[in-house]
């Protein structure tokens, strides 16, 4: 297992990945689900979950990465 990290303006996490996690950065509900899709928190060895500020952002990463996408889950009151 590799202990991998991603950082994103100045937050930094550190996660133990096999093959594939997905980080899932909601307001009031945040989880990092393994390759199958179930619910594994305990990737995340150390660091908060990320925050995306708006305008153009810096990500960074160290480890076995051959991929990061983001996909933006935006919301807003009426």
């Amino acid at each position: 297992m590799v202990i991998s990290l991603l950082r994103l303006v100045s937050k930094t996490m550190y996660l133990a990945i096999k093959t594939k996690a997905i980080i899932d950065c909601r307001q009031g509900k945040q989880n990092i689900y393994n390759a199958t899709g179930v619910v594994q928190n305990t990737l995340r060895k150390r660091g908060g979950f990320l925050e995306i500020p708006t305008g153009k952002v810096g990500i960074s990463f160290t480890g076995n990465v051959r991929k990061i996408t983001i996909r933006p889950n935006w919301r807003y009151k009426i």
